[in-house]
């Protein structure tokens, strides 16, 4: 846990020096999913989209938070937006992930 409130200070001084950087914001939001804290964890995923919408893993790591979140549909769409900015290495990849939530509803 101290490992990632270091990250999480690290990443935040990053913002501080480059608000518009949305590799930090995606980043950073990993970090607050994985400590369950998914409301800062979405507002950063948000974050990065508004910086670079054609920042795949910013809608992915959305996508995912919001399927584990009970919000499915939403989740579905952000997966789906993932998708079609995906390079092509991961396509295969992030179908098989719609597909399996989909299964899931």
């Amino acid at each position: 846990m101290k490992q990632r409130s270091g990250a999480l200070a690290d990443y935040g001084q990053a913002i501080t020096l480059d608000p518009k950087n949305a590799w930090a914001y995606t980043n950073r939001g990993i970090l607050h999913r994985e400590m369950k804290r998914y409301g800062q964890a979405l507002a950063d995923y948000e974050q990065a989209i508004a910086i670079d919408s054609r920042q795949w893993q910013a809608w992915t790591n959305k996508g995912l938070l919001l399927c584990e979140t009970n919000r499915s549909a939403e989740g579905l769409r952000a997966l789906r937006r993932a998708l079609s900015l995906a390079p092509d290495r991961h396509k295969s990849q992030l179908a098989a992930e719609i597909k399996r939530r989909q299964s899931k509803r």
